[in-house]
């Protein structure tokens, strides 16, 4: 009795560790802060992988840039036109949120659309 409880145990164990999240979920959308926020960041994602980004956090160094964009699992990565661009180039969608780290700086933006 004692092997079949630990057989099922055992088979309940591996089937529940089997199962794989979405990692492919659509990443289109436009994500930002709240409307009253002053640093209006924005980061759009459109159907023909061109993104927009906007950040006036900073502001005598506002960020605008726009490029394209590809997605790997979860994480979406930013190409820039401009090359010498430095802003959250890397995020992770997580449901309605996109999170980026860069350095010390952590930004969760939710999707608005």
């Amino acid at each position: 009795m004692r092997t079949f409880i630990t057989t099922i145990i055992a088979i309940a164990s591996l089937s529940l560790l089997s199962f794989k999240g979405d990692n492919n979920i659509s990443a289109v959308g436009v994500y930002g802060v709240c409307e009253s926020d002053p640093s209006s960041i924005t980061l759009t994602l459109n159907d023909d992988n061109t993104f927009e980004y906007q950040d006036l956090s900073i502001a005598n160094a506002p960020i605008h840039e726009s490029g394209t964009w590809k997605q790997h699992g979860r994480v979406v990565e930013l190409q820039a036109n401009d090359a010498n661009s430095n802003f959250h180039h890397k995020w992770k969608i997580d449901g309605n949120s996109a999170k980026s780290r860069k350095g010390m700086c952590f930004y969760t933006l939710r999707r608005l659309n």
